[in-house]
């Protein structure tokens, strides 16, 4: 009887950390802390905040909503509930430039003190509960994928569980962890948004035995009035904002749990205050309550300072006031200001920036026409597509169709007829795996391999490490040099046959000089006799290749009395430059194998190289 009354105690801790009404159904299922609801802001409007989703919350409402920030974002939630459980959340967002934006937060409830008792009412001391959570979020724009995609954002966030209790073997029996996922879309056409997510959707996970139950949340956001930047229904002059949001939850694959209504709105009076109000529906057993929620926020320098009053459902006495201090940034791309001249227009891009690298095929464009106030953008043209501005902003997304230097050119006309222009270049290169963001030869293996002049393997890895054979050596030059390979089925060499894979390449740069092979002893019908080898499959050494990138180049060798017969060929290729990144990564050791990083480093320093790297990259 006594571990079935401190079973009864622990269950009812459990159901008030949840918020739940009876403590049957929380002993069902493993409980959510953030279930309570995140931010003062989303809870001023009855918890509807799918189909907005902004700012450090959307870590834990709708990770789709991290690719909207353009600057760091983070936020805070303190309450205490029903006067014993501490309530505490904490998340931040860093964007990752043209790459979306990672997340992370974490949601801890916790009480202590709580008296425990047998079956007579005799006590047995106190006990203590805590229930957390950790997300680590990402989301991205789909812009890059095509203009199809250009307002739909998607996210994800993993789920780490964990409640201990203290008190008791009984208690002690309930800990546990477990992990989950949360994934997310948020689609902003114009003043009307939506948002889809699926919370804790891995089948089967658990917290310790008890289930996470999985919840779909659809949610949309109106934007009735706003400033054109906003896409609002209805355009403002007064700098007014009015957001109606309607969400609505449904658990799936929990037989007969209500599905619930979250309906809110919040009106900003002018860029600091905003007043909020909502009805929010919780599920009690297989009943709903609801609520009616509201709110107050004031935003100053990039900070937010939020409160929330809002009544815990089927709970009696149970209204809880809620706390957010956030930091939210300034998420416009470069601030305008007054230029001198009345007909001055000036494009600043917060991206990409002039001499960027890129990887994808695709780049985002974000920026501002800058001029005396006043100025209204009329038409904006991005690379001859004309796209749409807001408040003299303008995003779009451009393909990037080849490797190399590309222009992109912003031109258009305010509505005085005053004309801007401007053009940036950005370089696209390929990637691969294995060549971490440090690694010392990154930028001349993807150079090089962006020209064509190096291949990299299926998988998706260049395998820098590799040591080069003579005949992949012959291969490279014989593509660079774009030598004629006319000599299929022709072999000088008799250890290479003529339907071996490189033979007409390894030909062709015997003819040219570049490259030779050695005389050695083989035996034919069973006698030794002296013949022309080129040991294709070799690996090359740093002194070989130092050489014929020097007979590539047509250097000035000349030969010393005495000398290794590669010191010439180093002292001539180190006077060309050609050496300059190697040496300063590591020692020249000739007899060494040559790597296929430690070639590139070589290779795009030498004229012949540089001349490819221009007619294939336009670098100069």
């Amino acid at each position: 009887m006594k571990t079935l009354t401190n079973k009864i105690k622990v269950v009812s801790l459990i159901a008030m950390v949840a918020l739940a009404a009876f403590a049957g159904s929380a002993f069902a299922a493993a409980i959510d802390p953030a279930y309570t609801g995140i931010g003062a802001r989303p809870l001023g409007m009855g918890k509807a905040y799918i189909g907005l989703a902004e700012n450090a919350e959307a870590v834990f409402t709708n990770p789709a909503g991290l690719a909207t920030a353009k600057t760091v974002k983070f936020t805070s939630m303190y309450t205490n509930l029903m006067g014993d459980v501490n309530y505490i959340v904490l998340g931040g967002v860093y964007p990752i430039k043209n790459y979306g934006a990672i997340g992370a937060g974490i949601i801890n409830t916790g009480v202590s003190g709580i008296p425990l008792t047998d079956s007579n009412n005799n006590s047995m001391g106190s006990g203590a509960w805590n229930n957390s959570v950790l997300l680590l979020s990402y989301g991205t724009d789909l812009a890059r994928l095509g203009d199809a995609f250009k307002d739909v954002k998607v996210g994800a966030s993993a789920k780490i569980y964990s409640q201990t209790g203290t008190g008791g073997s009984t208690v002690e029996a309930g800990n546990g962890s477990g992990t989950d996922m949360d994934l997310g879309i948020l689609y902003t056409p114009n003043w009307i948004s939506v948002g889809l997510v699926g919370s804790n959707i891995l089948p089967g996970m658990k917290v310790n035995q008890d289930s996470l139950t999985s919840t779909l949340k659809l949610g949309t956001r109106f934007a009735v009035i706003g400033s054109d930047k906003d896409k609002a229904l209805l355009i403002s002059q007064q700098k007014e904002k009015l957001n109606l949001l309607f969400d609505v939850e449904t658990k799936p694959t929990q037989t007969g749990a209500p599905t619930v209504y979250h309906l809110g709105g919040e009106y900003w009076t002018g860029e600091n205050l905003a007043l909020r109000l909502g009805l929010n529906q919780d599920a009690s057993k297989n009943e709903t309550v609801t609520n009616i929620t509201a709110g107050i926020g004031y935003v100053k320098d990039g900070y937010a300072f939020d409160y929330a009053f809002q009544p815990v459902g089927g709970v009696a006495d149970g209204a809880t006031h809620y706390f957010s201090i956030s930091y939210i940034g300034q998420d416009k791309a470069p601030v305008a200001k007054k230029l001198p001249e009345s007909n001055a227009l000036e494009v600043v891009l917060s991206r990409p920036t002039d001499k960027d690298i890129v990887y994808a095929d695709r780049v985002l464009v974000d920026g501002v026409v800058n001029g005396p106030q006043g100025t209204t953008v009329k038409a904006v043209k991005v690379n001859g597509n004309e796209i749409a501005a807001f408040d003299n902003q303008f995003q779009t997304s451009i393909i990037l169709a080849k490797y190399g230097v590309q222009d992109i050119n912003i031109e258009g006309t305010d509505q005085a007829g005053n004309q801007f222009k401007r053009t940036i270049e950005v370089m696209r290169l390929t990637s691969f795996d294995d060549l971490g963001a440090d690694f010392w030869a990154k930028a001349q293996v993807e150079k090089a391999a962006s020209a064509g002049l190096l291949n990299g393997y299926p998988d998706g890895s260049f395998k820098p490490e590799k040591v080069l054979t003579r005949a992949e050596m012959a291969t490279i030059l014989a593509r660079m040099k774009n030598l004629p390979l006319d000599t299929v089925g022709i072999s000088t060499f008799k250890d290479v046959k003529g339907k071996y894979w490189a033979a007409s390449a390894i030909e062709a740069v015997k003819e040219e000089g570049l490259m030779q092979g050695s005389m050695a002893n083989v035996k034919i019908n069973g006698k030794k006799t002296t013949q022309l080898v080129f040991n294709p499959e070799k690996p090359l050494t740093r002194a070989e290749g130092i050489a014929v990138l020097a007979r590539m180049d047509g250097l000035n060798v000349t030969a010393g009395k005495g000398k290794d017969w590669s010191t010439p060929y180093i002292a001539a290729a180190t006077e060309a430059g050609i050496l300059s990144a190697f040496t300063q990564h590591a020692e020249l050791v000739p007899d060494q194998g040559l790597t296929r990083a430690e070639f590139c480093a070589m290779l795009v320093n030498t004229k012949t190289a540089s001349n490819v790297l221009e007619q294939k990259l336009g670098m100069k």
